[in-house]
This record gives structure tokens, sequence and C-alpha cells, in this order.
């Protein structure tokens, strides 16, 4: 198995790795919750309209059976509308699209400090410069709201010492590792989710 050199982590990239995980991680979890809200209302919405033909079809003098369906038939509405006020308010500034930017933002630095600026005296001058200006920047675009738990996992936080093709991310690295590291793996992430997303489309429209 090929390995990476194993040198003491620079602490300029340590923190670099440090703000990337955090955004990643808000990022993702916030992604997570809204489509999860957003299949939530989709299925109060699916299950108002059942109970709207159920409503239809048992008369009313059903009794019991009648006034729990004409009941279910008032309640999902309502939660699917309180629902769905809650992911506009909570949802509606895409969040978890300004600190993927941000993340990516800081990921494209930290490959250009381990490549292009390889021997450069200033590189980490020029790194802290460009993680200020990217945390003020996601700082703006969440409107001053930037709460984020302290990150406590592994860094790089998608590290796999088992894969070859895994990147320790604190070395310089050449041309050749820039592309296995960061262009294919990019590469193979964004097939793998079109796929996962075709599918997805396939059993909604089902």
């Amino acid at each position: 198995m090929e390995t990476q050199p194993q040198q003491q982590p620079t602490p300029i990239l340590e923190i670099a790795w440090t703000r990337f995980a955090q955004l990643d991680e808000v990022s993702t979890q916030r992604n997570k919750r809204h489509l999860r809200m957003r299949r939530l209302i989709a299925f109060l919405g699916i299950l108002a309209t059942l109970f709207a033909i159920l409503s239809e079809s048992i008369p009313f003098e059903s009794g019991l059976a009648g006034v729990i369906v004409r009941g279910l038939l008032i309640l999902f509405p309502i939660l699917a509308s309180g629902l769905a006020a809650f992911t506009s308010t909570n949802y509606s500034n895409g969040d978890w699209l300004i600190t993927r930017a941000g993340a990516e933002e800081i990921l494209k630095e930290i490959y250009s400090y381990r490549t292009i600026l390889q021997g450069t005296p200033t590189r980490r001058t020029w790194l802290e410069k460009r993680l200020v200006e990217i945390q003020r920047s996601v700082y703006r675009g969440l409107n001053g709201e930037l709460t984020m738990e302290t990150y406590e996992g592994p860094l790089p936080p998608h590290y796999d010492p088992e894969d070859p093709t895994s990147d320790w991310g604190f070395n310089d690295i050449t041309g050749d590792d820039y592309f296995r590291y960061r262009l294919e793996q990019k590469l193979n992430w964004h097939s793998e989710r079109v796929v996962r997303r075709q599918s997805e489309r396939r059993r909604l429209q089902i």
C-alpha cells in the first residue's frame, strides 16, 4: 500500500483544516435537516389527501371512525402548514449553501498552499489572511449569525489511512498528487451523487 509522509502537521494547516471541517459539518447537517423537513411536509400532504378521500367515502353517521378520519383530515394540513412556516423561517437563507461555499473556498486555499505556493516564504501569512477573509464573508452571508460547535473529529475530516487515494492533508504535494486527491475524488463524488439523485427522483415520481 502506498503510504504518505507523516511529518509534524503544520499549525496553520491544522487551523485551516479545522475551519473547513466546521463549515463542512454545519453545511452537511443543515442540508440533511432541510431535506428531512421537506420530505415530512410532502408526506403530510399525501396523508391529508388520503384522509380527504376517506372522509368523502365514509358516511357522516359512521360514528367514531368518521370522527377520527375527519379529525386527522383537519390535523395533517395544520401540521404541514406549521412545518412549512418553520422551514421557511429557519432555512430560507440557504445557510447550508453559504457554509458549503466557505468550506470549498478554504479547501481550495489549502491546496494552493500545498502546491503552487511551495517554497514561498510568505505562504503562511497569505493563508492566514485568506482564512480571515473567507470567515468574514461567511459571517456576512449568514447575516451575522455564525455559530458553530467545536470540531473534535480527525483532521482532515475525510482522511482514511487505509485508503491510498485519501489525502493526509499536511504535506506538500505534486501536480499528480493534486489530481489524485482533489480532482479524481471530486469527480467520483459527483458521479456517485448524480446516480443517487436520479434514484431519488424516480422514487419521488413514483
